[in-house]
C-alpha cells in the first residue's frame, strides 16, 4: 500500500512496482494535491492473479512517462485474470503519455485518461462518478489492438457516485473499432440524459408567405403540385425568434385521392419531399440544445450557428412529409408524419463551446488574421482541458493557426490572471533579497519545470500549433506595488546554481553577475521547454519585454522612471534601482539563439513608456529583427491595443507601418476588440482602436 496526502510528491526515475509477488493485492491512494510520477514501468498488484487499485482524489495527480513496457493495474500487460480498478474523484487526474499502455484487466475498471491509451482486448468498464468527474479518453486512444475485439461498457454510478447533470463520457480523436454500432468515429460524445432547465418565451416571430401550384393532370385519383415558402426576418432578434435572414423552402407534392371510389373508404394519401435553405450563419435560430440538435425549439426547427470554415449550406434541411386524410361531411381526420434532416449538422457540430466563440473567430478571420493566440491558463489546465481542445479545433476549422499562451502560468509568464501552482507547491516560491518569500514559482526549481512540461502536454493534447512563451521574467516588484527594491531569486536552487556557474556565493546586492545569472536562468528554462515542445510536435515563439531603455536610445524615459523610484528607495540597498528596472531578458541575441525556437520577437508598447510610436517600435523592432535574422527565426512584433489614451488611436497605424518596414513576419495585438472586456486596461475608445487594427 502506498498513500500520498497533503501535497506529497513521489518521483520514480525507473520502474515502480507495488506488490511484486505474482498474487499480491496492492493499492495506491493519491490525494490532496499530491503527485506521483513514474518514468518507467508502473505496476500495481501481482502480474498473475493479483489485484491492484489506484485511487486519485481531491486534486491528486498521477503521471506516467515513457512507460514503454506498460502501465499495468492488476495483471500487467498480459491481460491475465487479475482485477484492476482506477477511481477518480473530485478533480483527480491521470496522464498516460509516450505510448504507455494502461491495462485494467478483465475485472471492473473505472478511469479518466487524457493522452495515449490502448486496450489489448478484454473488457473495460467505464464508471461515471460523482459530479465533476468526467470519464474522458483522448489523444491517440485505441480500443482495437490485441487479439479479438475489445469490449467497452459504460456504467452509471449509484448513490453518492450517481452522475449529475453536466457529467459526460467523451471519446476524442480515438479509433474505436469493435464497438457495436460504432465504426471509425472521430468524435463521439455521450452526455447523460438529465432534463434541461425549461425556457418559456413569448413574442412575435418571422413572417412566412406560402404559395402552392397544382399541375393539371387528366387523372382524378392522382395529383401533382409544387409548394414554396419564404420566411421573412420580422421576428425579435433579441429573443431568438428570428432567423435574421430570408430563408426559402421548396416542396414537391403528390396526392392519391380515393374519396370517389365507392368500394373504398374515402381517403387521401399525401407525400411531400423538399429542401429548405436556412440562411442564419451568425447565431443560429431558436432555443438550441447542442447535444440534441433536432429535439428542441419550434417550427421551423432550431439550428446552431454555422461553424467557421463551413459553407452557407451547413444548416440546410432535407424534408419528407407523409400524411393520410379521412374526409367526412363536417370534419376531416388527418394523421401526419414529418421527417427533417440537417444535411451536415451531425458531422461537424462543435460540442461544448458557445456561439460567441464561433462568432469571434469568424470576425477574426473576416479581419484578415491568419493566427490567434489563446490564453491557456492554470484554470484552463484544471477545469477546461476539453474546452480548450474544442476551441483549438474551432480555430483550425476557421482557417487559423492556434497559438497557446501560458498566461500567468507559475507567475513566470505575463498575464492579468492569478497562478495556483505556487499555492500548491510552496517549496517552489522565489526568495527575495530581503528574505521575504513571494508566491511566484522559481524558474530553476525542478518542480516548476515538471509542471511546465505538463502544461506543454496539455497543449499538445489540445491540438495547438505554436507555444507562445509570453514575457518570461523573475518577480517584478514594480508590477505589484512593491517598491522595497528587493529582487529575486535567492532560493536554495538559485544559490546552488550561481555557485556552480560563477565559482562563488551570490552577492546580497544586485550586480551585473546577478543580472546575467537571472537572464541565463530564463534562457535555460526556455531552452528546455522549447526542446520539449518540439518533441511534442509544437513550434515555439518567444516574446520579450522591452528592457534597457537607455541602451536602446531612450535615456529620458529611463531617467524619468529612475527619478520617480529613487524618491522611494532612499533606504534601499545598493543595486535596488537597477534591479527594479530589469525585466526579463535584455540580451535579445542570446534568447533568439535558443535551438528549438521558431519565432522571436518583443512587444514595444510605446504608450506605456510614454514615448512615440515611430522611434520606439523601430528601435526595439530592429534589435529583435537583427537577432531573429542571425539565427534564422521569424520575427513577431506586438502592438498595444490596451490602455490606449483617447485621441491617440491613429498612432497604431504608425506602429504597424514600422513593424512591416523592419521585416516582421508576424504581427499581433493585445487584445481582441481592443481589450474591451477587461475594465482595468480597456482602451478609452476601444471601438476606434479595433477599427484601426
Amino acid at each position: 500500500t502506498l498513500n500520498l496526502f497533503g501535497g506529497g510528491v513521489v518521483s520514480v526515475r525507473d520502474a515502480l512496482t507495488i506488490g511484486s509477488d505474482p498474487d499480491a493485492i496492492a493499492s495506491v491512494l493519491v490525494s490532496g494535491t499530491s503527485r506521483l510520477e513514474a518514468n518507467g514501468e508502473f505496476q500495481i498488484g501481482g502480474a498473475n492473479r493479483g489485484a491492484g487499485e489506484l485511487t486519485i482524489l481531491n486534486g491528486g495527480h498521477v503521471e506516467v512517462l515513457d512507460a514503454g513496457d506498460g502501465f499495468g493495474i492488476g495483471e500487467g500487460a498480459t491481460m491475465a485474470a487479475g482485477s484492476g480498478t482506477l477511481d477518480l474523484g473530485g478533480f483527480g487526474f491521470l496522464d498516460v503519455n509516450s505510448g504507455a499502455v494502461l491495462n485494467l484487466g478483465e475485472g471492473p475498471g473505472t478511469f479518466e485518461i487524457q493522452g495515449g491509451y490502448s486496450q489489448d482486448g478484454g473488457t473495460l468498464n467505464l464508471k461515471l462518478g460523482a459530479g465533476g468527474a468526467a470519464v474522458e479518453v483522448g489523444g491517440d486512444a485505441n480500443f482495437a489492438s490485441g487479439e479479438g475485439p475489445p469490449s467497452v461498457n459504460l456504467i452509471r454510478g449509484t448513490g453518492a457516485n450517481a452522475p449529475r447533470f453536466g457529467d459526460a463520457f467523451t471519446l476524442s480523436a480515438a479509433s474505436i473499432d469493435g464497438l457495436v454500432g460504432i465504426q471509425d468515429i472521430n468524435l463521439f460524445r455521450f452526455t447523460l440524459g438529465q432534463d434541461l432547465d425549461g425556457r418559456k418565451r413569448g413574442g412575435i416571430g418571422d413572417t412566412q408567405v406560402n404559395a402552392k401550384i397544382s399541375i393539371p393532370l387528366p387523372m382524378r385519383t392522382f395529383k401533382l403540385g409544387v409548394a414554396g415558402e419564404v420566411n421573412f426576418a420580422t421576428g425579435s432578434d433579441e429573443r431568438r425568434f428570428s432567423t435574421e435572414e430570408t430563408d426559402y423552402l421548396v416542396l414537391g407534392l403528390a396526392t392519391f385521392d380515393f374519396t370517389d371510389l365507392e368500394s373504398f373508404v374515402p381517403t387521401r394519401f399525401h407525400v411531400n419531399v423538399g429542401y429548405q435553405w436556412n440562411r442564419n450563419e451568425t447565431r443560429g435560430y431558436g432555443i438550441f440544445d447542442p447535444t440534441e440538435p433536432d429535439s428542441t425549439g419550434f417550427g421551423p426547427p432550431s439550428y446552431p450557428a454555422v461553424p467557421p470554415g463551413e459553407e452557407d449550406t451547413f444548416n440546410d434541411l432535407f424534408l419528407f412529409n407523409a400524411a393520410i386524410e379521412f374526409p367526412a361531411p363536417q370534419v376531416n381526420f388527418f394523421v401526419e408524419f414529418d421527417w427533417k434532416n440537417f444535411t451536415n449538422l451531425g458531422d461537424s457540430l462543435p460540442v461544448g463551446i458557445s456561439d460567441n466563440i464561433i462568432a469571434d473567430l469568424r470576425e477574426i478571420v473576416d479581419h484578415g488574421c491568419t493566427y490567434v493566440v489563446h490564453c491557456y491558463t492554470e484554470t484552463d489546465l484544471a477545469y477546461y482541458r476539453e474546452t480548450m481542445r474544442e476551441i483549438v479545433a474551432a480555430s483550425h476549422e476557421a482557417g487559423l493557426e492556434a497559438w497557446l499562451d501560458p498566461w500567468g502560468v507559475t507567475g513566470i509568464f505575463s498575464g492579468e490572471t492569478l497562478t495556483r501552482f505556487p499555492l500548491d507547491r510552496p517549496e517552489t516560491w522565489q526568495l527575495l533579497s530581503d528574505g521575504r518569500r513571494v508566491g511566484v514559482a522559481c524558474p530553476n526549481h525542478p518542480q516548476t519545470r515538471s509542471f511546465l512540461r505538463g502544461w506543454i502536454d496539455a497543449c499538445a493534447a489540445a491540438g495547438g500549433d505554436v507555444l507562445f512563451w509570453d514575457e518570461p521574467h523573475f518577480y517584478v516588484g514594480l508590477w505589484r506595488g512593491d517598491l522595497s527594491g528587493a529582487w529575486a531569486c535567492r532560493c536554495e536552487a538559485c544559490l546552488s546554481l550561481f555557485r556552480e556557474r560563477h565559482g562563488g556565493d551570490m552577492p546580497p546586492e544586485f550586480t551585473p553577475e546577478v543580472r546575467a545569472f537571472r537572464e541565463s536562468s530564463l534562457v535555460e528554462l526556455l531552452t528546455e521547454m522549447c526542446r520539449y515542445g518540439h518533441e511534442k510536435g509544437l513550434r515555439n515563439a518567444l516574446c520579450l519585454l522591452p528592457t534597457d531603455l537607455a541602451a536602446h536610445g531612450f535615456p529620458q524615459q529611463q531617467e524619468r522612471l529612475a527619478r520617480a523610484l529613487e524618491r522611494r528607495l532612499a533606504q534601499a540597498p545598493a543595486g535596488a534601482l537597477e534591479a527594479m528596472l530589469h525585466f526579463g531578458v535584455g540580451e535579445f541575441e542570446a534568447a533568439a539563439a535558443i535551438p528549438d525556437l521558431d519565432v522571436f520577437g518583443c512587444d514595444p508598447y510605446w504608450y506605456i513608456f510614454g514615448t512615440e510610436a515611430e522611434p520606439f517600435v523601430r528601435a526595439y523592432g530592429e534589435a529583435a529583427a537583427e537577432a531573429a535574422r542571425k539565427h534564422g527565426r521569424g520575427l513577431q512584433l506586438w502592438l498595444q491595443a490596451f490602455s490606449v489614451p483617447e485621441g491617440r488611436e491613429e498612432e497604431l497605424r504608425t506602429g504597424l507601418r514600422v513593424a512591416a518596414e523592419v521585416g516582421a513576419t508576424h504581427v499581433a495585438a493585445w487584445s481582441f476588440e481592443a481589450t474591451t472586456s477587461m475594465s482595468q486596461i480597456r482602451c478609452a475608445r476601444p471601438e476606434l482602436v479595433w477599427g484601426v487594427l
